[in-house]
């Protein structure tokens, strides 16, 4: 307990922490100092305003990034706190955070979004994206296969990356280009951005991601559950487990 307590929290409950026999008094005397709804939602907000903002040019940047604000929404999202999530001003406080040229993207997102608002969870949603196809890239980056023809290069995210062309390719098919083509639809998104598989239930969507050879902690289809690199927990309601969200609630998941 003493490793997962902040120096501050540390001191206020030292002496409750001197025995194993009176660990229960310093969770009761924890969550009465310091768990109330208020303080909770208080340090959500204040951490959402405070996240470092994103360097530029960097896909780990974004990752840190992502993985704070969503590991945030989730608290608030346990907690029913509906006002804060839908919070314009919040919001835009944190693409404030972004770099020019996400802001730029996150506009025409946004666009796409109307004549709906655009909220917090759409912005950790469309962050989750890039995030996620980042990874893919990174995968499909790694392969080297000596078969196919000289290599290309092309920018992704504000970065230089190799890619190989088809030794018999009318046209070089860039990996992003590949990466985003729906593997349900085929069209130009993601599996997680798909209004076809959004449609779906829960048991439908896992029958569909397992049909199509997805991660069910990201879908993605680079590889398995066990070695997804993606570290989130599904947060629905709570739930701690490592499948993605639009997958609470099958058995399968």
């Amino acid at each position: 307990m003493r490793q997962l307590l902040s120096p501050e929290l540390r001191a206020s409950v030292a002496p409750s922490l001197s025995s194993p026999d009176m660990y229960g008094q310093a969770l009761r005397d924890l969550k009465r100092l310091f768990g109330s709804p208020s303080v909770v939602v208080g340090a959500c907000i204040r951490k959402l305003r405070t996240i470092e903002p994103i360097q530029p040019r960097s896909n780990r940047d974004i990752e840190r990034f992502y993985f704070e604000l969503h590991g945030t929404l989730n608290v608030l999202r346990h907690r029913g706190c509906n006002v804060e999530l839908q919070s314009l001003a919040t919001l835009q406080g944190v693409v404030q955070k972004l770099p020019q040229s996400l802001q730029e993207k996150w506009a025409k997102k946004t666009f796409h979004l109307s004549p709906g608002q655009a909220t917090l969870e759409n912005l950790d949603q469309w962050l989750e994206e890039l995030v996620v196809v980042n990874r893919t890239l990174e995968s499909t980056e790694l392969r080297d296969d000596s078969g196919l023809g000289p290599r290309a290069s092309y920018h992704h995210m504000g970065r230089k990356v190799n890619v190989t062309a088809q030794k018999k390719g009318i046209g070089l098919l860039s990996s992003e280009e590949k990466s985003r083509s729906c593997a349900l639809c085929e069209k130009e998104h993601i599996l997680c951005a798909c209004p076809q598989f959004k449609e779906a239930t829960p048991v439908r969507r896992a029958e569909i991601a397992k049909k199509l050879q997805q991660c069910f902690a990201c879908l993605s289809a680079s590889h398995r559950a066990r070695f997804c690199p993606f570290k989130v927990s599904c947060g629905v309601d709570g739930c701690k487990q490592r499948h993605h969200r639009l997958l609470h609630g099958s058995p399968r998941a």
